[in-house]
């Protein structure tokens, strides 16, 4: 195998390679890549073949004795919306021939040097208004809801920590659990009996890996099996890593001056559910640096995505409601991705987000914590279930109504 260096810029194998690379690196799933790069390759001129997983690619170019193989390490995934677009509009270019590989080499490597869009302010408060929504949606109270924002502030800081600080990056999942549940404990001391469970889970609901969950899941039905046991293995290793800082930062009670007191929210009016939407679908917005040309379209998703859930739950079984959600986010996108000529990415990752089972599985690691194994074992198969229906409605939607771009 050979190592790439010494590149010209003037090489389509090249522009191949590190276009490939920009798409991983801005969060399109492994099978997706693969599929973009065939129609890449293509456009390009070239016989080729990609192989890719979630930490690595590998290129093999050529036929026969004139065959030469790449293997190129990969770079953890930060979905970057606007920028999985402009790649997006770049490839389209090259199809068009209406620029040359040099230009493209060029224009590649503007993108890829663009600085965020959103600052970092503007981040952790869409952190800490998307976790305070959150807190609604699922049910809860003022007190919730007030400490969700905390916990999710302090989930914005290390999130955007991690990049500058190695240490807080390979331990986000623990640290974040720990301050969540600590918080949270010791708010009941202010505030009064509250749920624990709803201002943990929607402060941490950024980190909870059920996209990465429902992905390995969808790789794993279209065939790639490799990249699919990779992701669910690391999602369940975060969850684990999750469920030990809940574990630990949960002894902070022993430290309280009184004992924490738990109870049910209190009640808000039915209509807080549709700021509570609209804050929760913009703040995914700018979370995933979405294009503010597309976050209309971003909104539309997660409000729809929400709604179809709610109402398909209302139908039929909750679990299977998830089926006929996904199915209705799916087509949506693809028909986006038609008529706009964009990425179906675009609306699908932040309208799957509402629906991923992310919660559930943080919610079986919690019950096996508290030794309540048997709870926990039904969860962690309701979590696997709705996953399986998420998973179920989005490849019949590419089935129905395939998109034309394999972004």
């Amino acid at each position: 195998m050979s190592a790439v260096s010494d590149r010209d810029t003037h090489s389509p194998i090249n522009l191949s390679i590190d276009l490939a690379m920009a798409l991983q690196r801005y969060g399109l799933p492994s099978h997706r890549i693969e599929d973009a790069m065939d129609h890449i390759n293509q456009v390009l001129g070239l016989t080729g073949q990609f192989y890719v997983a979630p930490t690595s690619i590998f290129a093999s170019f050529g036929e026969g004795e004139s065959r030469r193989t790449y293997f190129i390490r990969g770079v953890a995934a930060d979905i970057n919306l606007e920028k999985l677009d402009a790649v997006d509009q770049l490839a389209q270019a090259l199809g068009h021939k209406t620029i040359s590989v040099a230009e493209a080499r060029r224009e590649l490597e503007a993108i890829q040097a663009q600085p965020d869009r959103y600052g970092a302010m503007l981040t952790l408060l869409c952190f800490m208004l998307g976790s305070a929504g959150a807190a609604r949606l699922f049910g809860g109270g003022w007190r919730e809801i007030l400490v969700s924002a905390v916990i999710g502030t302090l989930v914005g800081i290390l999130v955007l920590l991690a990049p500058r600080l190695e240490a807080v990056g390979r331990l986000i999942a623990p640290l974040a659990a720990i301050g969540a549940i600590a918080l949270a404990k010791s708010a009941t001391l202010l505030l009064g009996p509250m749920s624990l469970y709803i201002p943990t889970v929607t402060g941490l609901i950024v980190l909870l890996p059920g996209l990465s969950l429902t992905v390995g899941m969808v790789e794993l039905a279209t065939g790639h099996l490799v990249s699919g046991t990779s992701r669910l293995a690391n999602a369940g290793v975060f969850f684990l890593l999750l469920g030990f800082g809940i574990g630990l930062g949960g002894q902070i009670e022993k430290l309280l001056p009184y004992p924490v007191v738990t109870g049910a929210p209190q009640a808000l009016p039915d209509w807080t559910q549709w700021p509570a939407l609209v804050i929760v679908a913009l703040s995914f917005a700018i979370l995933f640096r979405a294009n503010p040309r597309h976050i209309g379209w971003v909104f539309l998703s997660g409000v729809s995505s929400f709604l179809a859930a709610m109402h398909a739950g209302n139908i039929i079984d909750a679990q299977m409601g998830g089926f006929l959600a996904a199915l209705f986010l799916g087509l949506m996108s693809n028909v986006f991705a038609r008529i706009m000529k964009r990425p179906a990415t675009i609306m699908l990752v932040p309208g799957i987000m509402l629906l991923v089972p992310g919660s559930i599985g943080f919610k079986s690691i919690s019950s096996l914590l508290e030794k309540q194994t048997l709870t926990g074992v039904e969860t962690g198969f309701a979590m696997t279930f709705a996953g399986i229906a998420l998973v179920a409605g989005l490849i019949f939607a590419n089935v129905l109504l395939p998109p034309k771009t394999p972004f």
